[in-house]
Parts: structure tokens; sequence; C-alpha cells
């Protein structure tokens, strides 16, 4: 604070939260030098437009963790009783944020400002002032009743720890009263997991006129070009053709121009941090709130085939073909889920008709979902735990998958012995996946799935590692189409089903000759 004032002048500027965050506290920059705190443009782009609940997309270094940060430390200074939480993605996040920017802003506020306002305890994650009110950084608010709260990168959260985002929806969120203050923000990290849904409802909900109520989140996306330092000045960076065509549909999409110097910085980090991969680019550095999602795939085992599909254009209308039977791939569960996809082979093509799944339910539900599609079932894939006995709820017996399912009418069932090497069931899913065909309607959840199967992620040494992620919910779908890769092949099911017959009945009775009893 620099400027002089008066006392009255000054009485008066310290009774505006937005005068003193523009004015008191001094942060560390990128270059790590003290500089007081003065807004950015995407910054000053969020206060204008802050509502209660506050839901941010955004681009990486953007400010907007700092800057709320700020925000809660300057309410528990100049408001009485006033309890802000921070919940960061980790601990050690946690500890980084409260030391480098809540406690350095607390320790070089100018003294004449704090009206004998100080600290009655501290500690490694929270500041409590003699007030009443305090500023806590945590890796957990769960149980917690803040009056402000701030959800930091909600989406890598998600991503590698999906019950804790779970649990900060259910739990801190809850914690939050209806006159109180919340920010929930992040870069993207795939296009599953809570923060996801909640940017893509919020999108949607916009989409279609609605009016935020007082318990609805305010969406707010900030891109690369919200910030003003990201622009090279006399660059000899190449912008081809390409990205030029990609600059004009952001402009016009955007209603904004982006200078020569925009477009060449935006190619050299590209080049240059991304090895000019575009995905990871969308990823960190996004156009437009959907980019940021539709591209954010890092971890996932199907990214480059599922690219190869949609290049050449395999994700299109395949409606199901009279005459020719359907075969299905399962993963069986019922205390969790089952996911069935459904298949027919012909003129020489391997089209996926159909994805369905369901979850915690008993065989007969999947049974009777099967037969309200109609068709005329050849042979059944199940995975070799198929065989194993299980417990069921209604006799008290115990009996195998396979056996019950005969007992509902299937026939045609082969169990497909178990691969020992996860690996190579997957690499044959990879290597078979680009030549399918799926329908780009029926399957759509299939497809989500399959987009997002990824691997596990390695808290001890931060990064993934090769072993399926099972608790995001898209391995039975991704099990489910290893039984193709597996188990199938043409010459066994065309052994199996006689398709001639199947002609014939499927004018009169659809469960008669394939594969219902």
């Amino acid at each position: 604070m620099s400027e002089q004032y008066t006392r009255e002048e000054l009485k008066k500027c310290l009774g505006s939260w937005r005068w003193r965050l523009e004015h008191l506290y001094h942060i560390v920059d990128k270059s790590g030098k003290d500089v007081q705190f003065i807004p950015n443009r995407a910054q000053r782009k969020f206060l204008d437009n802050l509502g209660h609940r506050n839901l941010v997309l955004k681009g990486r270094q953007i400010g907007l963790t700092t800057c709320w940060a700020l925000i809660q430390l300057d309410q528990a200074i100049f408001r009485d009783n006033t309890r802000t939480v921070i919940q960061a993605q980790d601990k050690v996040t946690a500890g980084a944020l409260f030391r480098n920017t809540i406690v350095y802003a607390w320790e070089h506020l100018p003294p004449v400002v704090l009206k004998g306002r100080h600290t009655i305890s501290d500690s490694k994650t929270m500041l409590e002032f003699n007030n009443g009110s305090s500023i806590e950084v945590t890796g957990s608010a769960r149980g917690q009743t803040p009056f402000m709260l701030h959800i930091s990168e909600l989406g890598k959260t998600a991503a590698r720890y999906p019950g804790k985002a779970r649990e900060v929806m259910t739990g801190s969120i809850t914690g939050l009263p209806k006159d109180g203050w919340g920010c929930i923000e992040s870069t993207a990290e795939g296009k599953d997991g809570v923060f996801a849904d909640l940017v893509l409802e919020a999108i949607k909900r916009l989409e279609a006129g609605h009016v935020p109520g007082p318990l609805d989140w305010k969406f707010h996306f900030f891109s690369w070009f919200d910030m003003d330092e990201y622009s090279l000045d006399d660059s000899e960076e190449v912008v081809s053709p390409s990205d030029d065509e990609y600059f004009a549909t952001i402009e016009t999409r955007n209603g904004i121009t982006l200078s020569r110097g925009q477009r060449q910085w935006y190619c050299s980090i590209r080049r240059n941090n991304y090895g000019g991969d575009p995905q990871q680019m969308h990823q960190e550095f996004p156009s437009f709130a959907e980019e940021a999602f539709d591209q954010s795939t890092e971890g996932c085992w199907f990214t480059d085939q599922m690219k190869v599909l949609r290049r050449n254009g395999r994700i299109i209308d395949v409606p199901w073909q009279r005459g020719y039977p359907v075969h299905t791939f399962w993963d069986i569960g019922r205390s969790d889920g089952t996911g069935i996809w459904f298949f027919q082979h012909r003129d020489g093509q391997d089209n996926f008709i159909r994805y369905y799944e369901d979850w915690e339910q008993e065989w007969d539900v999947y049974v009777a979902a099967m037969q309200r599609f109609g068709y005329v079932f050849g042979t059944h894939f199940l995975p070799h735990d198929a065989d194993h006995k299980r417990q069921v709820k209604t006799s008290g017996q115990a009996n195998t998958a396979k056996k019950m399912l005969e007992d509902l009418g299937l026939t045609n069932i082969v169990v497909v012995p178990r691969t020992p090497d996860k690996m190579v069931s997957i690499n044959k899913a990879r290597t078979k996946l680009p030549n399918v065909w799926f329908d780009k309607t029926n399957c759509a959840d299939g497809i989500k799935h399959l987009d997002c199967y990824g691997k596990t992620w390695d808290t001890r040494h931060s990064c993934w590692i090769d072993i399926p992620d099972k608790s995001k919910g898209h391995s039975e779908c991704a099990d489910a189409w290893m039984q193709f890769s597996d188990g199938y092949s043409v010459a066994q099911t065309t052994k199996l089903v006689d398709i001639s017959n199947m002609i014939t009945t499927q004018q009169t009775n659809p469960f008669i000759g394939g594969g219902w009893r």
C-alpha cells in the first residue's frame, strides 16, 4: 500500500473488501519476487461476477486459487466470527498453499490497517484470530461448517482419489450454509468424476436459460486467452494454416480477436511443453469449456485406439440387422456392476450395436432387458468367474452365474478362460478396437467407458501404473469388451448358430432357436 491516505479516507477504504483485496496483500510472483497482489484480467472478471457458490473451470496458472485464498484470509481478518476453510487436493499441496500464500500475505500486511488484530493460535494448517475468526487449509473439510469454503483442484482429486471426491460432495459441501460462500475450482482431469459432472451439468443448464438459484453453483470458465501475459512479442514461432483455422473457430465461438502474439504463444507452449500434443494443450489450456473434457485422457488405456476409430468414422449409426444372430459379451457382478455388449458379425464387419449395464441387480433383470430388445441371440460369452458359485439372495443357495442364466432361458453360453496377465487382454483389445464399428447412440455409454478406462494412480510415487483402475465404474464395460477380444471367433459362433433357422424364427418368436428356451 504505497498511496497516502488521511485517517478518514483509510477508514472508508478499509470498509470495502474489494479495495482491501486490491491494495493490502502481498504475494510471491512466478519469478519468486515479493509483489503487491493486483488482480489480473481473469481475476477481475471473476471478482466482478462472484456468486455465493462458484464453480470454476480454468486453464493453468490463471491465479484463481491465490485470489480466492486471499478473499478468505481477508474475511477472516476483517469479519468477526467467520470460519473459512480451504480444502486442497492433498496434504503436500495444502501445506504449500498455507505457507506460501496465506501465512505470507498475513505476515506482510501493513501494521497500520490491522487495528490490533493478531493471531491467538497458529499451526502448520490454521491461523486463528482474536476476533473469533480463522482460516484453515486442510486435506478434508468433512464434518466442518465453514462460512467460506474453497475446494481446490477437485478435478485432480476426482481423477486420482474418486472416493475422496465423492466425500467432498457428500461431506464438505453439505456443511456450507445457505448464506455462505463457496468456490470449487480446477483444471480438467478427464471427462468422468464429480467435477466433470458438475461442470457439464452447469453448462447444460446455462444453455437451457436456467437462472442459478441460491443453492446452484454459478459457472465460470477462464481460458488461456483471458491472461494478458500469454502472448509473445517479436517471436518467430510458426503458426500453421491449420492452427489459424482453429484460432478462427475460437474467435467466432467466443466473440474475441486473438493477436498474432497470442497465437504464437499458444503454438510455442504446445510445442515446447507438450511435444506438439494438442490433447494435452486442450486439457491444460482449453479454449472453451467442453474442449477440456473432450480431450482429457491422460492415464487412459485406449486413447490412441479410440482416436483411430473416430478418425476413420467407425462410430456411426450401426443398426441391428435382422437375419443375423446377436452375440453378447459380459462382465458379471451383482454386488457391483454388470456390463453387456451386443454384437453382430455381418458382411465381414464386427458391429457393436448396443451396450447395457446396471448395478446391484439379480440376473432376471438383465435377462428381461435382453428380451425387450427383441434380438435373436447367438452365443453369450461370459467371463471365467461365471463358473464360480455364489449365493442367491432369493433361495439362499449357492450356484454359478452360468447355471442361473441358463435357468432363466439363455442357451449357447461360453465361459471365456481367464487370461493370467491382464496386460495381454488389454493389448488384445487395443489391437482389435480400431477395426470394429460402434453404434453412436445405443453404444454411447459404453464408448464413454472405453474412453475413460484408465490406469491406477500411484499416490506414493505420483505416477500412473499399469494396473486397471476399478474404482470409477469403467472397468465393467471394458472387461466385458475384452470377452470379445479374448474369446470371440467367427468359426465358433457359426458352428453354434443356424442363421437360416433364425431368419425364419425371427418372424414368429424371437426367443426360439436363438438363445432362449
